[in-house]
């Protein structure tokens, strides 16, 4: 049998107090019943509406809540678009691809340029009537075998099918007027369109 002798030792009320008052030896836990601001908010409106806040009406307030939300984040999304021009700009790229080389047939013959070219002039669309001279003058590089016309390829590798030097310079250059022109969205004048127009039939025409 152990005999020893223990002696007992109790700490003072200080010194207990001090230990107890420690919050890492707190363990209550402030009970929630899972309620938020916005119930509240819901409940006070709902009573403010309704007279009452019983379940059903604040869940139909909820709904209201959220769709109205949602109708105004829209409403200012539209607004906001409309004010940087971002849907201005999506209407611009839908006219600007309006003509599409890729929607041809590649059987150029069918076509008739100067009736395409003669139509965008009466109609003073003379960015459309620099496109159609452009395409003409596809054609024509294709006629006289300086290059093989398929929708897809782009204005650089045409030039690359051009073996003649002088020829290839002078396609680079009308293709950068007609990039300038068409992508550009500028308004050209008359003057500056006949200036244009003399070049790419200079080549047109040309043997």
């Amino acid at each position: 049998m152990d005999t020893s002798i223990v002696a007992v030792k109790k700490p003072n009320s200080i010194q207990e107090n001090e230990v107890l008052d420690k919050s890492d030896l707190t363990y209550k836990h402030a009970s929630s019943d899972g309620r938020s601001m916005l119930d509240d908010f819901l409940e006070w409106l709902s009573e403010k509406l309704f007279g009452q806040s019983d379940g059903s009406k604040i869940h139909s307030l909820r709904n209201v809540v959220m769709w109205a939300v949602f109708i105004i984040a829209v409403i200012a999304a539209i607004w906001i678009l409309r004010k940087t021009g971002f849907i201005t700009l999506l209407k611009q790229r839908s006219k600007k691809t309006q003509f599409n080389f890729s929607e041809l047939t590649e059987d150029l013959h069918s076509i008739n340029f100067n009736e395409c070219i003669n139509k965008a002039e009466v109609e003073k669309d003379y960015r459309l009537a620099t496109r159609w001279l452009f395409l003409n003058l596809l054609f024509i590089y294709d006629k006289q075998h300086l290059i093989s016309f398929e929708p897809h390829k782009t204005n650089i590798d045409y030039s690359y099918e051009i073996k003649a030097p002088s020829k290839r310079t002078t396609f680079s250059k009308l293709c950068k007027v007609y990039d300038y022109v068409w992508y550009g969205e500028y308004n050209i004048s008359i003057n500056d369109y006949q200036s244009i127009k003399s070049e790419f039939l200079a080549q047109i025409n040309s043997n």
